[in-house]
């Protein structure tokens, strides 16, 4: 009699999963990175000059094809775009050197440092936010990409209010970015890059650029002025960083694509 209670019993769940409502999961897409053209935010300095187009060809073609070509003149580094660590450091991997692997599909770790940066805009992204973020979620996946969200993508568009300046000064800057200290314990997390949503991964007064050098030094990229860094959750997502594949380039423009499920 026993057995014919559990038997009943099972029956009874198994019709009830069968037929229980399905969880509805939502895959959700995130393009991070800012539109290229003359007008993108760049670091004030003559060696990244504004992104130009010039008409090669614009026109008919013979037998009445329309048909148009561009060229394109701009920085490595300008708009949204990947720092490789030949940047800072010459012994380091060049843009085309950098692991595909470490570039696609990454774990994305978004790190909230927006409420103290609208009262300080030269905070810095600290070990404590890391270690603040760890205690919630567990420990920084080796091969993530970590991300500054410091609020600061409410000012693109606005070239001094997001550089921090009224004179476009590279000797007069304030925003955010990451502590060298930060740096070193996410070289110890065995990441695979970081992202600020500013100009630089450094903050704006920062004349020696520690967290650069830290990062470079152990064959970590970089990824600035990266967009929507407020759509994202703090953990969950997973990002892919596409740059332009430039033989020997210390950087170049990016796409990046982030996503993630929403139940």
């Amino acid at each position: 009699m026993a057995n014919l209670v559990v038997q009943w019993v099972l029956v009874q769940l198994c019709s009830a999963l069968l037929h229980a409502a399905p969880v509805v999961v939502n895959r959700k897409l995130v393009d991070m990175s800012y539109q290229y053209d003359e007008n993108t935010i760049n670091y004030p300095s003559k060696s990244h000059p504004k992104a130009t187009l010039e008409v090669i060809f614009k026109g008919v073609l013979p037998g009445g094809t329309w048909a148009q070509g561009y060229k394109i003149c701009a920085a490595e580094h300008g708009g949204t775009h990947v720092d490789a660590p030949s940047h800072f450091r010459e012994d380091k991997w060049e843009l085309h050197e950098i692991p595909f692997e470490s570039l696609v599909q990454a774990p994305a770790v978004v790190v909230d440092i927006s409420a103290r940066a609208e009262l300080d805009p030269d905070t810095a992204l600290e070990v404590s936010d890391l270690l603040t973020w760890e205690e919630k979620y567990g420990r920084i996946p080796e091969g993530a990409v970590v991300i500054q969200h410091s609020g600061w993508g409410r000012y693109w568009g606005n070239q001094s209010a997001y550089l921090g300046n009224n004179n476009s000064d590279p000797n007069a800057m304030s925003f955010p970015g990451f502590s060298e200290d930060a740096a070193k314990l996410l070289v110890e997390r065995k990441i695979a890059g970081i992202a600020s949503d500013t100009v630089s991964l450094d903050i704006g007064k920062s004349k020696e650029f520690p967290a650069h050098k830290v990062l470079a030094a152990a064959n970590i990229y970089g990824v600035e002025n990266t967009a929507n860094t407020d759509k994202l959750p703090p953990a969950g997502a997973i990002v892919s960083i596409l740059p332009i594949k430039i033989t020997g380039g210390t950087g170049g423009p990016v796409r990046i694509v982030a996503e993630f499920n929403e139940v």
